[in-house]
């Protein structure tokens, strides 16, 4: 029962994006899939589960792709302690379970963390920059390490962990999704 972390360096990196070609590629796995936003979308509770596939929200894209279950959960003025317990519960009640945001990884233990990066974004948020400190590995859009936006301390991180690069449609790879069957 693999537990994936999906984080990005930026927004509209591709996150969303690359957990729907995991799905999609992995229907067996009867994935839960989970979007961790600090933002209040309308609703006051922490969880909720998504349970419509046809629409443009992350969780109605996932569902889409072939999730089994998608939950939002808003962390926006939560304590971490209540968010981690959330997610923990949401892992212990479902298999497969893959988790969308920088935050999840200083949240739970994942057996796979994943940093998604465009290399023609120049941004590099904090919490990216933690969530690098964790990834096993990254899944890349225009992949070009010669001509890379970031620094090089974050070309350092980025060097210790395989890049897998990853194009529309499906935004994986045959090698990605070897990495996570092997989970």
């Amino acid at each position: 029962m693999p537990v994936i972390v999906v984080g990005g360096h930026a927004r509209r990196t591709g996150k969303t994006s690359v957990i729907a070609g995991i799905i999609a590629a992995l229907r067996d796995f009867q994935w839960t899939a989970v979007k961790l936003t600090p933002h209040a979308h309308g609703a006051a509770a922490l969880v909720t589960e998504e349970t419509d596939p046809e629409g443009s929200s992350d969780t109605q894209r996932y569902l889409a792709a072939g999730a089994a279950r998608a939950y939002l959960v808003r962390t926006g003025g939560r304590e971490e302690a209540e968010v981690r317990e959330a997610l923990l519960r949401l892992q212990a009640e479902n298999r497969n379970v893959i988790l969308e945001g920088n935050r999840a990884a200083g949240l739970v233990e994942p057996d796979l963390c994943l940093a998604v990066l465009r290399y023609d974004l120049s941004e590099f948020k904090e919490s990216a920059e933690r969530l690098l400190e964790r990834a096993h590995a990254a899944a890349a859009s225009g992949y070009n390490p010669a001509a890379s936006p970031w620094p090089p301390p974050i070309m350092r991180a980025l060097a210790r962990i395989p890049v897998y690069p990853v194009h529309p449609p499906d935004f994986t790879s045959c090698d990605l999704i070897q990495l996570i069957n092997k989970i």
